[in-house]
């Protein structure tokens, strides 16, 4: 019994290591979720200005257009949850950070994006940065235990043999517009937007976002609220309801905390040739939004 058992090590412990170290091999594997903790944690001393965000802010806010040092620390999908952990994790480790852009869009104070088809995206803020899982509904998941599994065999595979693209899996987007714009395409994101919004969510989102705007200013730090630019395909078809829920809720935070709002939603500013596709904006859009907040935000609170 002893040889056997001996055979089976022999055989299951060459094996066990490999996988660990491909699993440590993926781990260093550039994304934007380990990028840009690199970058901020490089440059804990420097920052002035930092945004968080979803999608919206990741590919409409260009940080080399800002006149201070700025950290964009915004991802695709983002929830208002991974922002408050972000800019509680690092606030106050930035001795010259002075203003926080958070961006608040037409689902943020309903969404939760483990209740999502990209509940994924909950695994990688938990490897990379050591955040608690926003909520409990995917806890027991094989995709949280192995980046063999987040990235699937065939990526995984690629990755390991270094074909991955060093700027972390997401570019910024080029000019996009034509087939990327329509009231159809518009309609469906919209449509999909809206099945991601849950009620039931608002008052703890809320209450997270006041606390972390709470924290902000008990540390001189001036929190700014913002909701980014869409183009009329897109906004034409949202839920007007939901929308004005979020106008509701935003109010009663400026009311409270004194906190300053900006409202580009509907900017006519922006046209068809601004956006890659409905919703988010393209080079040109995002270097035209970040002058716009440099003029309207950073310069009238910096100066």
């Amino acid at each position: 019994m002893r040889k056997f058992f001996l055979k089976i090590l022999w055989v299951v412990l060459p094996v066990v290591i490999l996988f660990g170290l491909s699993e440590y091999r993926l781990s260093l594997v550039p994304n934007t979720y380990n990028l840009e903790k690199q970058t901020i944690e490089s440059n804990l001393n420097n920052i002035v200005v930092m945004n968080v965000g979803d999608s919206r802010a990741f590919f409409g806010i260009q940080p080399w257009y800002m006149p201070y040092t700025e950290c964009n620390m915004s991802n695709v999908s983002q929830s208002i949850y991974y922002d408050c952990q972000i800019i509680d994790r690092y606030y106050s480790q930035m001795k010259n950070l002075r203003l926080v852009i958070m961006p608040v869009d037409y689902l943020s104070l309903g969404y939760k994006i483990m209740d999502s088809d990209e509940y994924w995206r909950g695994y990688f803020y938990e490897r990379v940065y050591g955040f608690p899982l926003e909520s409990d509904s995917k806890s027991f998941d094989f995709e949280r235990l192995s980046y063999w599994q987040l990235y699937g065999v065939r990526t995984s595979i690629a990755y390991i043999q270094g074909n991955y693209p060093p700027e972390g899996l997401y570019q910024w987007n080029d000019e996009g517009g034509g087939d990327n714009i329509s009231e159809d395409s518009g309609a469906d994101r919209a449509q999909e937007h809206k099945s991601l919004y849950n009620e039931k969510y608002e008052s703890s989102i809320m209450q997270q976002l006041e606390q972390t705007i709470s924290k902000l200013k008990a540390g001189h730090v001036i929190p700014v609220l913002v909701t980014l630019p869409t183009y009329k395909t897109y906004y034409d078809h949202i839920d007007s309801q939901i929308y004005n829920r979020m106008l509701s809720d935003i109010n009663k935070i400026t009311s409270a905390y004194g906190v300053p709002y900006y409202n580009y939603f509907y900017d006519s500013r922006f046209t068809m040739d601004d956006y890659f596709d409905n919703d988010h904006l393209n080079d040109r859009g995002a270097e035209k939004f970040t002058k716009l907040l440099n003029t309207d935000i950073v310069q009238k609170y910096l100066g």
